[in-house]
This record gives C-alpha cells, structure tokens and sequence, in this order.
C-alpha cells in the first residue's frame, strides 16, 4: 500500500508523546534541560516564543497553565495538542 508519509518522528518524554514534524528539530539538551526546572501552576498563563515540537507548552499545560505557544515553523507546536 502506498502512502504520502516519509515517517513520523515520536519524542516521548515524561508521558508526553510529541509528533515532531519534517523540518522540525526535536527538543535539544537545552530545552530538557528548561522543562526538568518549570514551574508553573494551574491556572497560570504561560508564552511560549520559539516552541518547536511544543514540548515546554505541552508540559505546562498538562500542568494546568493556560499556554500560547509559537513558532516560525508553522506545523510546529500545533502538532502536539493537549
């Protein structure tokens, strides 16, 4: 069977299961490095500038923040829904 899809790269990262799209880096040692210290809260707001696969956004509002993330890469972080 033939498909338009050349893959999907998962990035799994505690309990989170990330799509991170052609074109897209998944998140770096930096970027882990960030997530292991957020603190953010329920019913925080949180801007995320230069998302990526979205992963800080997806943490903080599986934390319960209220999360606008971006990214030039338009299919970014709109991959990744909570």
């Amino acid at each position: 069977m033939a498909s338009s899809d050349d893959g999907i790269l998962l990035f799994v990262w505690r309990g989170s299961v990330l799509r991170v799209p052609d074109g897209v880096q998944p998140p770096k040692a930096g970027s882990r490095f960030f997530c292991r210290h957020l603190a953010v809260g329920s019913g925080e707001r949180a801007l995320e500038i230069g998302s990526g696969a979205g992963l800080a956004a997806v943490l903080m509002a599986k934390a319960g923040a209220r999360v606008v993330a971006t990214d030039v890469e338009g299919r970014s972080a709109w991959t990744n829904p909570v």
